[in-house]
This record gives C-alpha cells, sequence and structure tokens, in this order.
C-alpha cells in the first residue's frame, strides 16, 4: 500500500480518470451519510483512501468496512447482555 492521502472532498483534482471516478463515488457516498446527520469513522475514511489510490477493489472496500461494523455491532450486543446480565 502506498501512504498516498487523498482529501475526498478535492477528488477532481486526482490522477487518472478511474481514480477521479472513485473519489466522486466515496465523495458522494460520505455527503448523504454527513447530510443525514451521520459522521463518517476515520476507518471509513482511511478505506475510502485505499480504494481511491487503488490499493484495494471497491470489493475489498466493502468487505472491509461490513466487517469494521459487524464486529462494532456485535461488541455492543455482547456489553448489553453482559450488562442486563448483571441486573439479575
Amino acid at each position: 500500500m502506498n501512504d498516498i492521502k487523498v482529501d475526498l472532498g478535492n477528488y477532481k483534482e486526482l490522477g487518472d480518470s478511474e481514480q477521479k471516478e472513485r473519489g466522486f463515488i466515496w465523495s458522494t457516498a460520505i455527503g448523504l451519510q454527513s447530510a443525514s446527520g451521520a459522521k463518517p469513522s476515520e476507518y471509513l475514511i482511511s478505506v475510502a483512501n485505499m480504494n481511491i489510490n487503488g490499493d484495494i477493489t471497491m470489493n475489498e472496500a466493502k468487505a472491509l468496512i461490513d466487517k469494521y461494523y459487524d464486529e462494532k455491532v456485535n461488541l455492543k450486543i455482547t456489553q448489553k447482555i453482559t450488562k442486563n446480565m448483571q441486573l439479575f
């Protein structure tokens, strides 16, 4: 992986057309997420940058993000169950 960081707001300034397209897709998705009041995680931005830079495919990005959020949800569920068990 390279260490190039991409400012998602400046995707139009990227090198090749595929990189610009990936930047546009991520910028749009994150913009829609922000418009609904959600703040993208640093992890999501990191994965977006890896995809924009061509280090990983969109399918790999989706798999990484799905795994990350599945683990976060599972952790929250486990914490709630543990907390509820302590009440008994």
